[in-house]
Formats: structure tokens, C-alpha cells, sequence
């Protein structure tokens, strides 16, 4: 992956803050990533964890200003997104022109990769090459955490395919798992992006959402798709771990 015609150049400016300021609601995204994926992180605080397209910073800081990991970088092909990360986490997050050379030169080097909303920033024909690429950069038993858009969903998936015109593919929880297959990666575990339930307000949401999974079963049902697995994941992201 790599910058094509600067349309990485003013990412955060251009996009990202359309969605929303680099402030807001930023205790809110730190605590749905805590809750999906930090009992999925390597349990030494000193292994090398790398995360590509880091965004806000909401998972760097997470992990160096929360959780005490020692060994964290970044890289992401828009410098202004390098630029408000360092200012959060110092020295953290490399400016690079092109992610998949950045990982030929870093083989086994990390105990975690972690791609946030990024895969589907990844052409068609490029997408396997990188995800091997990622997969080489791993060590041995290291693991890939990665979120994308679900295709699947009825409500927002179409939505979050097209809100951004910088995104290249649409995943859903099949398709997901075929290119991760293709690239090498054997053990792969592909759940909903759940938020924590601690109060109220979140079981209720919980139970609308288990709802809104069963009607979309049925309409499948309906329509006679037999294959339970292509709607099993419907929230609006996928959530992936992968060995």
C-alpha cells in the first residue's frame, strides 16, 4: 500500500475530521477497543507491537499510557496523522511512502500487528501481497488484530463502504477470511465489534442489536441461503484476530 496521487497526503484534514474532532468521544473509542481486543495482546509489555494506519492515536495511547506496552510504533502514509500521533505518543509513528516495503524490511520483528480501518483502503489485486507482507513481519506465533467494515450489515454497510472515497474493498466475514487464508494466515477468529454492557443504556442497545441479527437470519432464511456463517457476523465492523 502506498500513497497514490496525494490522496493520503491530508487524510486527517480532508476526511477523518469531517467524521469527527480529534478529541471527541476519544475516552469512548479507547474503552470499545479495550474491550475487543486487549485480551488478545501479547501478555509481555515489552513485546514489539506495531500498529499500521493508527488514525487518532486512540490505540497507541492505549496501549503506552494504559496498558504499559514499552514497544510500540506506528507507521501511516499520511504525515499529519504521524504528526498528531507523535504529539500523543513521542517519536511513535513513522511518516512511510509505501506500508508493504516498510514490512519486507521489518521480517519477524513484531509480536502483534494491529490494522484498524485499513484493509479496506487496499486495492483489489494488492490485498493479498500486503497481507502477506503483514503476515512476514510477524514472528513466529505472532498475531494480526485488524477491523474493517462489514459488508454484511443491511444498515450501515453500504454506507461505510462509500463514505469514504478513499476506501477500495468491501469485506465481509467470508471474504475476510478467504484473503487472510490466501496470505498465509492459518488460525483466524472473526467476531462481532461489541461494546461493553456496564450499564443500562448498553444492555438495552445489546438486546435491539441480537434482535436486528435475528431478522437478518430470517430474511436470509427467507430468500433460501442455507449458510448460516454468511450472516453470522452483521454488526456494522468485523473484528479479526489472526495467527
Amino acid at each position: 500500500m502506498s500513497r497514490e496521487q496525494g490522496q493520503f497526503q491530508r487524510y486527517m484534514t480532508e476526511h477523518m475530521t469531517q467524521l469527527r474532532a480529534p478529541s471527541e468521544w476519544r475516552g469512548r473509542i479507547k474503552e470499545r477497543l479495550r474491550h475487543r481486543y486487549a485480551r488478545h495482546l501479547p501478555a509481555d509489555r515489552n513485546a514489539a507491537i506495531l500498529e499500521i494506519g493508527p488514525g487518532f492515536g486512540e490505540f497507541l495511547e492505549l496501549l503506552v499510557a494504559d496498558l504499559g506496552y514499552r514497544n510500540v510504533r506506528g507507521v501511516d502514509l499520511s504525515p499529519e496523522v504521524a504528526e498528531y500521533c507523535n504529539q500523543l505518543v513521542p517519536g511513535s509513528v513513522t511518516a512511510v511512502e509505501d506500508t508493504t516495503t516498510y514490512l519486507e524490511g521489518h521480517r519477524s520483528q513484531f509480536r502483534c500487528i494491529v490494522m484498524f480501518h485499513v484493509i479496506e483502503h487496499v486495492a483489489k489485486h494488492q490485498a493479498i501481497p500486503f497481507l502477506r507482507a503483514v503476515r512476514q513481519a510477524l514472528e513466529p506465533g505472532g498475531v494480526l488484530l485488524l477491523e474493517t467494515p462489514n459488508m454484511a450489515n443491511p444498515f450501515l454497510g453500504l454506507t461505510l463502504r462509500y463514505a469514504d472515497f478513499t476506501h477500495e474493498v468491501g469485506y465481509t466475514e467470508t471474504s475476510i477470511h478467504h484473503v487472510l487464508r490466501a496470505a498465509g494466515f492459518r488460525e483466524i477468529m472473526v467476531f462481532e465489534s461489541t461494546l461493553p454492557v456496564n450499564h443500562w443504556a448498553r444492555m438495552v442497545q445489546k438486546a435491539g442489536q441480537q434482535a436486528i441479527k435475528g431478522v437478518v437470519g430470517l430474511i436470509h432464511a427467507v430468500y433460501g441461503n442455507r449458510t448460516p456463517e454468511l450472516y453470522r457476523v452483521v454488526s456494522p465492523e468485523l473484528c479479526v484476530v489472526a495467527y
